[in-house]
């Protein structure tokens, strides 16, 4: 059977998150044909036998290891029919008639390839999800400006100036990225090579390269916890530069790789210093430190990181 949207969700011990994130698809009033694959990636804490149990609807893919965010799509779309893909994390709430809102855009904008919804936090503030391209001045300006949302700092950053309205952008987050099929098998689906985090990056850059559009729609909502599927916050940090600096490594010029380096290594070790001092002053007063202490051991291990890897270029 042909469906005319296939959901694709990706979960790795996240029970009771994709519990609610099956029931909120369950209950969104969908009105056409939809399919539902969860691809689990060796879960030990029931989530197999849940989705078994309460969504026997649902096409369960049971891997044997991690293989990972991009494998696991690819194995979910490989087993999907719809002519729409949407690839939804499993630490989502999708808000009543999002996916009909979304369909419904994308068929009144056929020149539009692939589309990403308005992203909220838990407690219904905006979660940026849609950006620009990286380039050398936007990746440094990032890391300068990041922190900052408003339209001065997105001159400098990968941050657009305003999100309240429909826009053609770069790449969108793979928390929610809905594709035709046909977009999917142009770009060849997810690029493997990354483990788990910059490969909605890479989709938007094979996008662009493939003459597609993407953009960004405020009109569906959908509830982004953010982080909850990742374990082991150090880790995860680490991992977010690394597959940051994979990313650049091979998009950009050596020259420009190797300013990046240096710039994230510098600014790394400035945060650590800063985060020293306050580790200081807090012991000093007797307040809690541990996560100044936290922030000095990542930020030192990220200026590390990136000088090795500018020395080895």
């Amino acid at each position: 059977m042909t469906f005319k949207l296939s959901i694709i969700i990706v979960n790795w011990d996240t029970c009771k998150l994709v519990d609610d994130c099956l029931n909120s698809i369950a209950s969104n009033q969908i009105s056409f044909s939809t399919e539902t694959i969860v691809v689990d990636n060796a879960s030990t804490d029931g989530s197999i036998e849940m989705v078994r149990t309460k969504y026997p609807q649902a096409k369960l893919i049971e891997n044997k290891e991690n293989v990972g965010f991009a494998k696991a799509n690819n194995q979910g779309f490989k087993e999907s029919s719809g002519r729409y893909v949407m690839f939804l994390n499993s630490d989502t709430i999708v808000k009543l008639h999002a996916i009909d809102k979304i369909i419904k855009f994308m068929e009144m904008h056929p020149e539009v390839d692939i589309v990403g919804p308005k992203l909220l936090n838990k407690d219904g503030s905006l979660q940026i999800s849609a950006f620009k391209l990286p380039t050398l001045f936007n990746s440094v300006g990032d890391l300068i400006f990041g922190f900052f949302d408003n339209p001065f700092s997105s001159r400098f950053t990968s941050k657009y100036s305003r999100y309240d309205r429909e826009i053609q952008v770069g790449w969108v987050s793979g928390a929610c990225l809905v594709a035709k099929r046909e977009a999917i098998e142009k770009i060849g689906g997810w690029d493997e090579t990354f483990f788990m985090y910059s490969e909605d990056i890479v989709m938007g850059i094979k996008a662009k390269q493939y003459g597609l559009k993407t953009s960004f729609f405020p009109g569906a909502e959908i509830i982004h916890l953010r982080n909850k599927s990742s374990k082991a916050s150090q880790k995860r940090i680490m991992q977010v530069y690394e597959s940051r600096m994979k990313l650049r490594r091979e998009h950009f010029d050596g020259p420009s790789f190797l300013i990046y380096l240096l710039a994230t290594s510098l600014i790394a070790f400035s945060r650590a210093i800063v985060y020293s001092v306050r580790f200081l002053l807090q012991k000093l007063v007797g307040i809690e430190a541990s996560f100044a202490r936290e922030r000095v051991s990542i930020y030192m291990k990220v200026a590390f990181l990136h000088i090795k890897s500018a020395f080895g270029a």
